[in-house]
């Protein structure tokens, strides 16, 4: 998922990230089902998982090494904070049972899709992995780009692993595992690619 050299294919990919998680959000708050979810029978994205994409792909953005302002590190600590907040948030309530009440802050529900079901396992480890991400990339060390490839190949084995397991019609592979964690969407197994 992240790619650290200088160019403009980081930038088209943080822009598309941007624009799939905007789509999604409005299919969540329009009630369209083919932004929620890609294909009748499969999964939907969660808008949980929507919002952490779009904190991603503006971290992702600012990640650049071409672009060069003074609040680029605040912007990505920021976005990587909520992520690492939404995500921490969700395990404590998933595991603890203390419920934060995410569907009562967008009172949102479609026909077929809940608002607030958990996102998968595979997806609250890859946006830690992304707020994490980002946190290494502030604190600018020597080694930081050696760091961030590798926490991007697991993100991109996350990705992959999913795709294929939509492509192969091998629910295993994305799927959820006991009460443990919900299925991941198509698209979500898409961008993580």
């Amino acid at each position: 998922m992240i790619t650290f050299k200088t160019g403009f294919r980081p930038q088209l990919f943080a822009i598309s990230i941007l624009v799939i998680s905007m789509l999604v959000i409005f299919g969540w708050f329009l009630k369209i089902e083919t932004l929620i979810s890609i294909y009748p029978n499969w999964m939907s994205m969660k808008l949980l998982t929507a919002i952490c994409f779009f904190f991603s792909g503006i971290s992702l953005l600012f990640m650049n090494d071409r672009i060069r302002f003074k609040s680029k590190e605040i912007i990505i600590s920021c976005c990587s904070q909520w992520i690492l907040l939404l995500v921490s948030l969700v395990c404590i309530d998933h595991f603890t049972g203390f419920k934060f009440r995410f569907n009562d802050l967008f009172s949102l529900e479609n026909a077929t899709h809940k608002i607030y079901e958990y996102p998968a396992i595979h997806t609250l480890i890859a946006f830690f992995l992304v707020g994490f991400s980002g946190i290494v990339y502030v604190f600018n060390s020597t080694k930081r780009h050696i760091r961030l490839k590798k926490i991007g190949m697991i993100i991109f084995f996350i990705g992959i692993v999913g795709s294929l397991g939509y492509l192969l019609n091998q629910p295993i592979l994305y799927s959820k595992y006991g009460f443990f964690s919900n299925s991941m969407a198509f698209h979500t197994c898409v961008l993580f690619c």
